[in-house]
């Protein structure tokens, strides 16, 4: 039903990962020849008693589980082909942790026993019942060594009674095998921004406008991700705004938060990372921003001396055309200005001036001419337009042929 589901998103992960600890070396340890050191012995190891020999045997075998570091673990198994078995009555054997082992392994060097992991009652390696597989318990272990970050674990075979020469069995070392069902936390999501943009740990104001945040969501185990998001007031610990969506291993999630969850004010969030398995990365480090929904209230205010307001006519004295003159901003009372934008009928794209400063404009040519202009807080938000008019006379410099209006420019052609 998941794979051919009409709401399945592709690709599709099934959790939880499996690993195979690779078997780095083995020991056998012999008591009739208690000072040899059969080290990665190419011949099968043994546990138990041989009466034929008086022989009491043991065997060692270090695995690799440094791919299970910081990993939840569900499940281990321990897998060893039995070759021969004293006969066809099934028979216990003991898997044990151990200390380390090394090249000098010997009967009189072995390894101390550390705790009994399983036991398995089985006879394998004879005509009539023939060689096969053992299979062990081993997940206390290993997820002992994936939380205490071991690279290797070490695991014995015996006899639980060394005196019973039915107990004795041989093992093809060839074939251990740790298969591992484990699931990787996720890591804590990176890169985490709003948009429009704001610093993190610094915060900014964001205006009358959508709000997105978003960041980056990974899994070293690759997997069905879910990003899950919390707002909240700055200085309260219950969230204003929460959510949960699909997310991408190594990709960007983005959540555009409702406008109704953030009135202005100033606010913190955080994010973190769920797999499908239900296991969640910590939380992101908590960003800052802010809210203004409200725009300036009043436009600026524009005046010249130059070139005074036009809008009852033309004034008794003017600037000439194509004589710079000084025009004035104000914010009009208003308060949180960070700038103000203006353009002219001659020149119609927005350049900026700062809140109640001043620029130097030349009127390209006589007659009437306008500046429009508005202000932006520091949210972004924009008040209404203003518009100034004014009027330039002609220029004492005669106006070259076929310039109608004195700018300087051929109007005829």
């Amino acid at each position: 039903a998941l794979l051919t589901g009409a709401s399945t998103k592709y690709p599709v992960y099934i959790d939880p990962s499996l690993a195979w600890g690779e078997r780095q070396n083995w020991a056998w340890a012999y008591r009739s020849w208690p000072n040899n050191s059969y080290w990665n012995t190419k011949q099968d190891v043994r546990v138990g008693y041989e009466s034929e020999t008086n022989g009491l045997s043991r065997s060692f075998f270090q695995l690799d589980t440094s791919n299970l570091k910081g990993a939840q673990v569900t499940k281990s198994t321990f897998r060893v082909k039995e070759t021969w078995s004293w006969s066809c009555t099934a028979t216990p054997v003991e898997l044990w942790s151990t200390g380390a082992i090394s090249p000098k392994t010997t009967w009189n060097t072995q390894p101390g026993k550390g705790r009994k992991l399983d036991t398995v009652t089985a006879a394998k390696g004879r005509a009539e019942c023939g060689a096969g597989n053992l299979e062990f318990n081993a997940t206390d272990l290993a997820k002992e060594s994936a939380s205490k970050g071991w690279s290797s674990i070490t695991l014995g075979l015996y006899a639980p009674n060394e005196g019973d020469q039915y107990q004795w069995k041989r093992f093809d070392p060839k074939t251990i095998t740790l298969e591992t069902e484990y699931n990787n936390p996720p890591d804590t999501p990176s890169s985490l921004g709003t948009s429009p943009s704001t610093s993190c740990a610094n915060g900014g104001a964001i205006g009358n406008t959508h709000v997105g945040l978003y960041a980056t969501f990974s899994d070293r185990d690759a997997g069905n991700l879910n990003a899950e998001y919390q707002v909240f007031k700055t200085g309260q610990s219950t969230p204003v705004a929460t959510q949960t969506l699909p997310a991408n291993n190594g990709k960007v999630t983005t959540w555009s938060v409702p406008d109704a969850s953030l009135p202005s004010g100033d606010y913190t969030w955080q994010v973190r990372t769920k797999d499908g398995d239900g296991a969640t990365s910590v939380w992101s480090q908590s960003c800052k921003f802010s809210v203004d929904r409200n725009r300036p209230s009043k436009p600026p205010v524009i005046n010249s001396t130059q070139f005074p307001d036009g809008r009852n006519g033309w004034p008794a004295t003017t600037g000439k055309a194509r004589t710079p003159g000084t025009f004035t901003f104000n914010v009009n009372g208003v308060t949180d200005v960070k700038e103000i934008i203006y353009s002219t009928d001659f020149e119609p794209w927005n350049r900026p001036v700062p809140a109640s400063g001043s620029v130097t404009i030349a009127p390209a040519g006589s007659g009437p001419h306008y500046i429009y202009a508005y202000s932006v807080d520091k949210a972004g938000n924009r008040s209404d337009t203003t518009s100034y008019l004014y009027y330039a006379t002609r220029s004492q410099t005669m106006d070259s042929a076929k310039d109608l209006n004195g700018d300087g420019n051929r109007d005829i052609w």
